[in-house]
Parts: structure tokens; sequence; C-alpha cells
């Protein structure tokens, strides 16, 4: 029987001194034998991938006339950029995307949460006042050839929150 490998999303960070490999949950990843097959044979995939997408786009040109074509291409490419180490996330804000490279979503937002809270001390805010903003966007890309953004996803369903304390914030029911 065949073992199956822990599913993505996968991370890398360190555990003290050892790097580890983290699974989305923020789990070590187990060494089974399934993983590690799949960390040994990435090299390879890669190369499969690279050459995949050279042969749809030597047949198919820049123009996909298939949107299914077209999204298995772009699903090529930010595999592709993740395993070279070129996927990045920002975000946009009021339509402009702000220029700082993230190596996840998570920095992204916290970067935008603190512009936004930022922007909102400017309003001189009520004590328990609430904001929020709709218009915003995380963005993850990638870089071409040419230093280009290439744009592979964007999640328009991420939002902007802040809520103004000052003074003692135990009376505002935080610990």
């Amino acid at each position: 029987m065949t073992q199956k490998h822990t599913p993505a999303p996968w991370f890398f960070g360190k555990d003290r001194f050892d790097p580890v490999f983290y699974t989305g949950r923020k789990v070590p990843l187990p060494s089974t034998k399934a993983n590690l097959s799949l960390l040994i044979s990435s090299p390879e995939l890669l190369e499969a991938l690279k050459a995949s997408k050279a042969v749809l786009t030597s047949i198919l040109g820049d123009t996909y006339e298939h949107k299914i074509i077209k999204e298995q291409v772009k699903i090529i490419e930010t595999a592709i950029a993740k395993a070279e180490g070129n996927l990045f996330w920002t975000y946009e804000l009021d339509g402009e995307i702000y220029d700082a490279d993230f190596d996840s979503a998570d920095k992204a937002q916290e970067c935008a949460d603190e512009k936004f809270a930022e922007e909102c001390q400017e309003e001189s805010p009520r004590n328990g006042e609430e904001f929020e903003r709709c218009d915003f966007a995380l963005i993850e890309y990638s870089y071409d050839d040419d230093g280009e953004r290439v744009i592979h996803s964007r999640d328009d369903t991420a939002m902007l929150a802040y809520e103004h304390y000052h003074g003692d914030l135990k009376e505002h029911g935080y610990p």
C-alpha cells in the first residue's frame, strides 16, 4: 500500500536552532517515508514542471484560448516560483499595490493592519470607535525574467479592522 504525504501547505522555519518544515497548522512535518520521498524528488519535479510549462507555452504561445489550460499554466508558474523561492505577498489598498515583498500572506496582512491603524490614529478616534476597510486585497506574486511582477492570486475577501482604545484595557474587557 502506498503511503500518502502530508497535504500542503508546508512552511519552512526554525525550531530553536534546527531548520524544520511545518504544516499549515504550524505543526512539525512528520518524517514519514512519503514526505521524505517527496522532498527527495523535488528537483526532478521542478524540472518536469518547467518542461511542461515550456511545452504548453510553445504550443499555445502567449495567447491561451482555453481557460482551463490558462489556469493550469498559472498553477505551474506559481509552483515553480514557490519552489525557486520567488513567491511573495503584498497588499493592495485604494487600488495601489504596496511596494514590498513579504514571504507570507500573514506578514503582508500584519503590515497592512499597522498602516491602517496609523491612518485611523490620524482621525483622532474616540475610545471604542471601530473602523473597517473592505477595499483591500492580499496579492501573491513572483517576478518574471525582466523583473516585472506577475500576479498569481489575489484575496479580495481580506479586510482591515481597527478598534481604538486608550487608557486601561481591562476596563474594555481585555486581560
